[in-house]
């Protein structure tokens, strides 16, 4: 088929297809990912719209075929403040735990499998500062020590480690609307205390 000879119909037919279809075999595509085809379709419609004569002489009908799939309208999931709990404390007994068995291993010089002695990697901090601030994991790994203002509990994730190339501040304490969470803001103090290393998580 001809550009030219695309019609209305036709472009009915293919936003159909691609709501139906399976990309790669794995899944059916999320509605962002079918809204972004469709915005590049259109664009490519559009772009070749503005010559003359047009080559698709039926823009207008076409595009009115390509309209943006509707978002699902399901709430985000969000934790209880229980489930926190949860998630926290036990993240607190597996590191207390790991580093019992760290404490052993290096006392008898190999762990339990006979090979060299266990390393102790701590998971509560990565895990309290990803769920308290909602960072992302990239995030939380690139922040240091300087970009926390822990006088005025002040977060700065800096638009070098951030997805969007866009910076932020996040407040732990004194928003105008809600302290995030002025308990995560005392830890930081204390972890500071005991790190030697420009980053924030061990």
């Amino acid at each position: 088929i001809k550009c030219e000879d695309i019609t209305p119909t036709e472009a009915k037919d293919f936003k159909r297809w691609l709501e139906n279809r399976e990309f790669e075999k794995i899944k059916k595509p999320s509605t962002a990912s079918l809204n972004h085809v469709i915005r590049n379709v259109k664009a490519f419609f559009n772009y070749y719209s503005i010559d003359e004569p047009p080559i698709f002489i039926n823009i207008v009908k076409i595009n009115a075929q390509l309209k943006q799939c509707p978002r699902d309208k399901e709430l985000p999931f969000h934790f209880t403040v229980e489930e926190l709990q949860t998630i926290l404390t036990a993240a607190l007994e597996h590191d207390n735990e790991r580093c019992q068995i760290t404490r052993e291993s290096k006392k008898a010089g190999k762990d339990f499998k006979g090979e060299i002695p266990l390393k102790n990697n701590p998971i509560f901090h990565h895990i309290a500062l990803v769920m308290l601030t909602g960072m992302r994991k990239s995030e939380a790994l690139e922040l240091k020590w300087e970009d926390i203002d822990l006088e005025n509990g002040i977060i700065r994730v800096k638009a070098e480690i951030v997805k969007t190339k866009a910076a932020r501040l996040i407040p732990l304490v004194g928003d105008v609307h809600k302290d995030i969470s002025p308990t995560l803001l005392e830890l930081l103090k204390i972890w500071k205390e005991q790190s030697s290393s420009h980053y924030v998580l061990p």
